[in-house]
């Protein structure tokens, strides 16, 4: 069979990214497992989110996603206690850039302005990457999602906490009355599964933790313009047509924090007390340390 021209090829790679919203890491030698960097092992962390670049273009900008990040309480790490136990982890995404350090770390805000709480105390947080290397330019998004134990027991990934962390954001971004990012935007979101882990074995996993094999691809879209920025775009993406089969996304608890939305009238109250709280839970660490 003769070999596909180059062009033929790019073809094919951008109808797979217009009807899947990304391009398949394992097609070019990636895969949806993390790497430890300097280290020979292949265990890694289940990448189980990707962020459609069927999502509007704003979503695809690294302000946008940041955006987006916060309107379901997910915010780079932003504290004075810092940590460093779970350490950097790499991504390859199959797309000719190998493997690349994570961007950054993104840790649940518990409706603040900083992760203090999250990393004291544990919760959600996620790793993440964009697919932009030269053999598959998707603009997409990955994330490495978990729920980690506090940081007394060594940050720790808890029991089904692959999972856990997936659902719990799919549970915030796809509320029926849409997210508000801190910068004042509203967005609003699709989620569908892609089995893109089934052949994960539990030995694969750090921590030795069992999965269900599943990948939330989310499609996001800006229903309001934000206060930080009156220049958006906030279009469609030329790559294709949102997903129509929304996921509610219920967690196997429905009654945790992060399953509440940030478009609630009662935010800025929540907000306040939380902050109150936080700097006296805070203030009490740093003493006792």
């Amino acid at each position: 069979m003769a070999a596909l021209s180059p062009a033929m090829a790019s073809l094919i790679t951008r109808q797979s990214n217009s009807a899947t919203g990304y391009a398949d890491p394992t097609q070019g030698g990636g895969r949806f497992l993390t790497y430890f960097p300097n280290s020979a092992s292949t265990v890694g962390e289940p990448i189980n989110i990707v962020i459609s670049n069927a999502s509007d273009r704003f979503v695809l900008t690294s302000k946008g996603f940041l955006e987006w990040a916060s309107s379901v309480q997910l915010i780079p790490n932003a504290c004075v206690v810092r940590d460093n136990l779970g350490g950097s982890q790499q991504a390859d995404l199959g797309d000719g850039n190998g493997r690349k350090n994570q961007t950054d770390v993104l840790r649940h805000s518990y409706f603040t302005d900083n992760t203090c709480k999250e990393t004291i105390q544990g919760g959600n947080h996620a790793r993440y990457w964009r697919q932009n290397g030269t053999s598959a330019d998707s603009r997409a998004w990955f994330l490495a999602a978990s729920v980690e134990m506090p940081l007394a027991q060594g940050h720790k990934v808890v029991s089904d906490g692959y999972d856990l962390g997936r659902d719990w954001i799919i549970g915030n971004a796809t509320m029926s009355n849409g997210t508000l990012s801190t910068g004042g935007y509203v967005f609003q979101a699709t989620s569908t599964n892609a089995a893109m882990l089934q052949s994960a074995s539990q030995s694969d996993i750090n921590h030795d933790i069992a999965i269900d094999g599943n990948v939330a691809v989310i499609t996001v879209r800006v229903v309001s313009n934000g206060t930080s920025s009156s220049t958006a775009d906030t279009s469609s993406s030329s790559s294709g047509a949102g997903n129509t089969n929304g996921n509610s996304g219920s967690d196997s608890t429905g009654t945790s924090a992060a399953r509440r939305s940030t478009a609630d009238p009662a935010l800025p109250a929540l907000m306040a007390v939380g902050a109150i709280f936080l700097g006296t839970t805070v203030l009490a660490c740093l003493t006792v340390a």
